[in-house]
This record gives C-alpha cells, sequence and structure tokens, in this order.
C-alpha cells in the first residue's frame, strides 16, 4: 500500500494527501486531487472555478469551526483559573480567621509567672496548645 504524504494540488493550490509511488513515475494523479481532476478540461473553467470556490469556502468553513472551538476552550480554561483563584482565596480567609481566632484565645489564656493561666486555671491545656512555638510565630506576624 503506498504512503500518503501532503502536497499542493497543481490547479487548486490547496494542500491535498496524494499517494506516494514507490516507482517513482509521476502519474496525473499525483498531482491534481481528485476534486480538481474532473475539470482538467480545456473548457472546464466555470466548473473549475465553482470546484475551488467550494473547496476554499470548506477550508474557511473548518477555520471558523476550529476558530469557534478554540474560543470556547479558552473560555473554559479561563473559567477554571477563575475558580481556582478563588477557591485559594476562600481557604486563605479561612486560615487568617482561624489564626485570628488563636490570636484571640492567646490574648485569654496568658500564662502568668506563677505558671497559672488568666483564666485561673494552673496548668490550662489551651495556653500550652497557644503558646507552641509555630502557634506564636504565625500569630505574631
Amino acid at each position: 500500500m503506498p504512503r500518503r504524504v501532503r502536497r499542493r494540488c497543481q490547479c487548486c493550490q490547496l494542500g491535498q494527501t496524494f499517494a506516494d509511488r514507490a516507482d517513482g513515475v509521476s502519474r496525473r494523479s499525483d498531482t491534481v486531487c481528485a476534486r480538481c481532476e474532473f475539470h482538467r478540461g480545456p473548457n472546464d473553467e466555470l466548473q473549475r472555478a465553482q470546484d475551488h470556490e467550494a473547496l476554499v469556502r470548506e477550508q474557511l468553513d473548518a477555520c471558523r469551526s476550529w476558530a469557534t472551538r478554540t474560543e470556547v476552550e479558552v473560555k473554559r480554561r479561563r473559567d477554571q483559573v477563575a475558580a481556582a483563584y478563588e477557591l485559594v482565596d476562600r481557604e486563605r480567609q479561612k486560615q487568617e480567621r482561624a489564626f485570628d481566632l488563636i490570636g484571640r484565645i492567646n490574648d485569654l489564656h496568658t500564662v502568668r509567672p506563677s505558671g497559672d493561666c488568666t483564666c485561673a486555671k494552673r496548668g490550662c491545656q489551651t495556653a500550652s496548645l497557644v503558646y507552641q512555638d509555630w502557634v506564636q510565630a504565625r500569630v505574631n506576624v
């Protein structure tokens, strides 16, 4: 089976797929596409023009549909990126609210030099959690 190659048709000048001949012998069908084969006579100028117009219109329609599909895909991807940014922003806000809450708890549960907490409990577990180094580093930013 001959392999297929892409060349320009000598009649319509559009890119077409042709069979590549292994024997190297060039035939008319190797240089003219199947649609142009039927209007190659000397008196078929009108038919040739109509066929070429139809070919160009088909390719134009294909380009327009590709452009439309591409625009839809771009819009979909932009919406995905916007949704991702919104999700990141919501999660950041949740984290900030959580650390604000820990900051308020930090203010309510301060360990005094005597070892008891401002909530009047000795060995307050809340104060021991809030006064871990990583929490204090984040709360005091």
